[in-house]
């Protein structure tokens, strides 16, 4: 859990080392202890911070050691940023 408006901050983490902050709502999550493989399983949340109903995050390509996240909003989605963002890990 990250708020990744204004000045990024790890609110909690479970083998997550550190989140960095890409630019307007593209962040990178590191790992801790990486991952068995590429091959686990990613799901994210966010907050809606304008209430619009049409905000949404997408995962690119994982590393063992690192995934991106990737958060759009508006009706015309465009890049974001938000206060709060989740990211739960499944794998080995």
């Amino acid at each position: 859990n990250f708020n990744g408006e204004d000045t990024l901050a790890v609110r909690d983490s479970h083998n997550v080392s550190s989140v960095t902050d890409n630019g307007t709502g593209t962040y990178q999550v590191n790992i801790d202890v990486n991952m068995a493989n590429v091959n686990y399983a990613v799901t994210t949340a966010a907050m809606d911070r304008h209430n619009n109903y049409n905000a949404h995050t997408s995962i690119d390509t994982q590393a063992v050691g690192s995934f991106p996240i990737t958060y759009f909003e508006g009706s015309t989605p465009a890049l974001s940023n938000t206060e709060r963002i989740m990211a739960v890990v499944f794998g080995d």
